[in-house]
């Protein structure tokens, strides 16, 4: 029941807040954009390889790599500037690295408040945000019954039978833009 997955209408107090659905199906409305760059959460979160390649690409469609001029001529990551780039951003993006240096990432609580940025501003309180122990979220049938009827409502007649075939749809889309 999170404003998030519900969308929240505007109110004289809050500004609209779309829901997920809503986001996703912008998202699929701009995959012939070449314009603008989709990033998939996990690919941030997994593996170093598939973070690394995910950094390549953000920074290739950014402007600030080489793109082919000296990236992969050599495997010597010292003597290659692009790929130096990529392995400190990669560190650098790492939840230990940003547990280590939270007031860097977090945004003061008392503008987010002037801002409006979140519909319940206690979300936005002073405090840890980034989580270093692995925390499985489950759901109970109605919870997950509501967002298999969310996603057939909105997604599947987008051409996306599950998150799953989204993302690889992402992914090629990204593959073929930015290489």
């Amino acid at each position: 029941d999170t404003q998030f997955v519900r969308g929240c209408p505007q109110t004289p107090s809050s500004d609209l807040r779309a829901s997920i659905w809503e986001y996703y199906a912008e998202y699929h409305s701009l995959m012939d954009c070449p314009s603008v760059l989709m990033l998939i959460y996990e690919d941030f979160i997994g593996d170093e390889e598939t973070r690394k390649e995910s950094i390549r690409t953000l920074g290739k469609f950014m402007g600030i790599l080489n793109d082919g001029d000296n990236v992969k001529d050599t495997m010597d990551v010292e003597n290659n500037a692009d790929d130096q780039l990529i392995a400190r951003t990669a560190y650098m993006s790492t939840k230990a690295y940003m547990s280590k240096y939270m007031s860097k990432f977090d945004e003061p609580y008392e503008r987010a408040k002037e801002l409006n940025r979140a519909a319940d501003v206690s979300q936005l309180a002073p405090g840890a945000k980034v989580a270093l122990k692995t925390h499985t979220q489950t759901f109970d049938d109605r919870a997950t019954r509501f967002l298999e009827d969310q996603w057939k409502t909105s997604m599947e007649l987008l051409g996306y039978s599950d998150y799953d075939s989204f993302v690889a749809a992402v992914r090629k889309r990204n593959q073929k833009l930015f290489g």
